[in-house]
């Protein structure tokens, strides 16, 4: 058995600190995020964390990087979660539902981005996990790291509502302009113990190459009751539908698109005009969770959520392409359904000694998994093309189908203790377990162990240029 230990030691120094949480509130709050996906709202605001776009097109896929290219998976690929909620992972979106055996390396179509169907308005926080407790917490899940996003709640009694509406219009090359807006409204409530968001959303972005834009729209539910002193409930729920078109961009899965068309074929207008890859989409994120009180410091937290997608893609090769040319056209038609679920229970407990001293235990279970269903087919050679993609069962060469499952279901359990010092040290012990019933036929353990100290609070005067000088060890 190969066993591998990674060890960890790192010196933070933060003047005046500024938590990425706080930036995230104050872009959405200055009205300058018109149109902008969560890892767009990480660029710049957390050290270690790169996010960059795989093609020139506003409807990319855009990769977040945490720990580098080390990481323990093949992707780099970080674990979102919303509210409780795992997302699918948008490598099963983008890579496995496109069979390309027909096209082979013809193919100009680029990564799609999952996350663009998100409303940013409804964001309160995003939190990034970078360091070994994302492991221990969530297990080989962790492994790239964890990206916690919560949606708002109004915190302060009574009644308020809001919209907001941005517009920018995008003067592009070849005589185009775009039109981008955003527009978003929302309902907030809490009396009592009772706290209530409503939101709708519709988004336009147009990108500077012509037919390269994405429009969406959603709704978002998020209650929260503290019914009593023992027993707290809440759920969040979202339904978005949308559509992406990426005519324009710089091909993942094959050559540059639009950039090798105007160096090489000198026919943009062509491609343009006969060429189409749009995707349109449907997506629900939904979380549950209780929180039975059964001491001051004793509680006992449940939540379930699942993410649902569906998309269907529609691509097209008319004549006016060098590739629909040489085969009298081409088109593929392509289908994903994809269930990311989780349900977990934790015991929690809190103890307080001598006023500085605060000892934490926690201990859980978790059921999560994923089913996913992937529908493809190709086809080449068509007597008519007015149909373009929605036309794939007419065509006179043999229709190439591929359909396949993936389900996957995971049993894990997890556990830590810490000791807090008044904010000036602390030491965490963490344990996962976790059972891939399609893999494992035993449980993987993955524990782990950190300690930091503040240097600055423990011997700078407290009205010190430097707040924080945390050195952290694992």
């Amino acid at each position: 058995m190969k066993k591998t230990i990674l060890i960890s030691a790192i010196a933070l120094l933060s003047i005046g600190q500024v938590e990425a949480r706080n930036e995230v509130r104050d872009t959405l709050q200055s009205g300058s995020a018109v149109n902008v996906t969560p890892a767009q709202l990480l660029r710049g605001q957390v050290s270690g964390v790169h996010v960059s776009g795989t093609d020139g097109s506003v409807t990319g896929a855009l990769n977040t990087v945490i720990r580098g290219l080390s990481s323990v998976h093949s992707d780099s690929e970080p674990l979102w979660i919303i509210d409780g909620a795992y997302l699918t992972s948008s490598i099963g979106q983008n890579r496995n539902a496109f069979w390309q055996d027909s096209f082979k390396d013809r193919s100009y179509t680029s990564a799609l981005n999952p996350l663009y169907t998100l409303n940013p308005y409804d964001i309160e926080s995003i939190e990034v996990l970078k360091d070994l407790s994302a492991t221990a917490l969530y297990g080989s899940r962790g492994a790239n790291g964890v990206i916690i996003v919560k949606t708002k709640l109004p915190n302060k009694d009574g009644q308020s509502v809001s919209w907001n509406s941005n517009v920018g219009v995008n003067l592009a090359p070849y005589g185009h302009a775009s039109l981008s807006h955003n527009h978003n409204v929302n309902f907030n409530s809490r009396h009592n113990r009772n706290a209530f968001h409503l939101s709708a959303f519709f988004r336009t972005d147009a990108g500077s190459m012509m037919r390269s834009a994405d429009n969406v729209g959603g709704v978002r539910l998020n209650f929260d009751s503290h019914a009593n002193k023992t027993f707290w409930f809440g759920v969040n729920a979202s339904i978005m539908k949308g559509r992406q078109d990426a005519q324009s961009s710089i091909g993942w899965y094959g050559a540059p698109t639009a950039t090798q068309l105007l160096r090489t074929e000198g026919d943009y207008a062509g491609f343009v005009k006969d060429f189409d890859d749009y995707s349109n989409d449907v997506r629900s994120i939904d979380n549950f969770y209780f929180q039975i009180n059964f001491l001051q410091n004793l509680y006992l937290r449940g939540e379930a959520g699942i993410d649902y997608s569906n998309n269907t893609r529609h691509i097209w090769y008319g004549n006016d392409t060098k590739f629909g040319n040489d085969v009298n056209g081409a088109a593929a038609l392509l289908s994903s359904s994809m269930l990311m679920y989780t349900a977990k229970a934790a015991l929690n407990y809190s103890l307080f000694a001598a006023d500085k001293h605060k000892l934490t235990f926690e201990v859980g279970g978790e059921y999560s998994g994923n089913i996913n269903k992937f529908n493809t087919m190709n086809g080449k050679d068509f007597f008519t093309h007015e149909m373009r993609a929605k036309g794939l069962s007419i065509n006179k060469g043999k229709a190439h189908i591929h359909m396949f499952d993936r389900a996957l279901s995971n049993i894990g359990a997890y556990g830590n203790i810490s000791w807090l010092f008044s904010n000036i040290a602390g030491i965490t012990g963490s344990f996962r377990a976790d059972r891939t019933m399609r893999y494992d036929d035993s449980f993987n353990l993955y524990p782990s162990g950190s300690a930091w100290v503040d240097l600055a609070k423990a011997f700078l005067p407290a009205e010190g240029v430097v707040n924080s000088l945390k050195l952290r060890g694992g």
